[in-house]
């Protein structure tokens, strides 16, 4: 049986992501997510809030809701909308899940959709260690 978290944090400073001690060579996980959207919140409680709950992932695990009232501070510090922060990245589906470093980089490719949910942990985890191997290869 995997954690469970209670919540999970939504992003409202990516910048604040960084501070955590040692946060240079860890990736950052951001959950890109939409109110309403079914599939996101499938992966939310099957994959991706069990993972925030383990103490390695629980300060670098970010939800960002995809709403025009949201808005946060981008790893530059400039206040934006999810949906601007999105787009930053490219997301088009829902939900997608980005692997950044420090200063908001792209650290392996993103996981887009939840199509296959059989497969979806097994997805999630190679782009986790795609993405903590390149950070770590800096």
């Amino acid at each position: 049986m995997q954690p469970r978290a209670a919540t999970l944090e939504m992003a409202d400073n990516l910048a604040a992501a960084t501070a955590e001690k040692g946060a240079a060579r860890r990736p950052i996980m951001l959950f890109f997510t939409q109110p309403g959207c079914a599939f996101c919140e499938r992966a939310r409680r099957q994959y991706i809030r069990p993972l925030a709950a383990t103490p390695e992932w629980s300060a670098r695990t970010r939800a960002v809701e995809v709403s025009r009232a949201q808005k946060l501070r981008g790893f530059d510090g400039v206040e934006a909308t999810g949906a601007e922060i999105a787009r930053r990245y490219g997301v088009r589906v829902y939900p997608t899940v980005v692997f950044v470093d420090a200063g908001g980089g792209a650290l392996a490719a993103p996981l887009e959709g939840f199509t296959v949910p059989d497969f979806y942990g097994a997805y999630l985890e190679e782009r986790l260690q795609q993405a903590t191997a390149r950070l770590r290869g800096k």
